[in-house]
């Protein structure tokens, strides 16, 4: 039987460690994808490391990220990034809207996934970019997530929403990222 630990508590003490990471190979190649100019909304963005690789990488518009987590926003702030604490489950009433929305290792943790994708698809204009463990990690073996995904379940979020030009960006460079699984939703 497996706990989930997807709670603010949890979270903060995740991030107040500093050892918090993700797969650096997958964030490069999702920073890779981000259009220059366009303002990025980061669902999930944990201390913001992500947000300044994009600030310090290229021309971006606006950032913005949210975490469940007030210990990684105040980290993320701290840096000169604005965000806010928001849970993604309760996501109804975000009213800000950005070209790209970026939301890597997120879904997997969420009860209501199909909620959580329609709102990003609500609050972006052109590009929406998703990262997720592929077809691994159950909950019995993190504790933090609640479902696996493939490509094929990960596009069924997106299904009912404006965004329909759907790419599998897995593979890159003859390589395949086996445990990660990239997905930009383009309107």
């Amino acid at each position: 039987m497996s706990i989930n630990n997807n709670t603010k508590e949890y979270w903060d003490k995740d991030w107040g460690t500093g050892k918090r990471r993700f797969p650096s190979y997958t964030m490069n190649i999702v920073r890779w994808l981000i259009p220059e100019g366009l303002s990025v909304l980061d669902i999930g963005c944990g201390n913001g490391k992500f947000l300044r690789d994009v600030r310090d990488n290229s021309k971006p518009g606006k950032l913005f990220g949210i975490d469940i987590s007030p210990v990684a926003i105040k980290k993320m702030n701290d840096s000169g990034i604005d965000g806010v604490v928001w849970d993604v489950e309760n996501f109804n009433d975000f009213n800000m809207e950005f070209d790209v929305t970026v939301c890597t290792h997120v879904f997997e943790h969420v009860d209501n996934d199909i909620g959580l994708a329609k709102n990003i698809a609500r609050v972006t204009k052109k590009l929406i970019l998703v990262a997720v463990p592929n077809d691994c990690s159950y909950p019995e073996f993190t504790g933090t997530h609640v479902r696996k995904y493939n490509f094929e379940s990960l596009c069924k979020l997106f299904e009912n929403t404006d965004f329909k030009t759907i790419k599998n960006l897995t593979r890159t460079n003859k390589r395949m990222l086996k445990n990660h699984l990239i997905v930009s939703f383009e309107k």
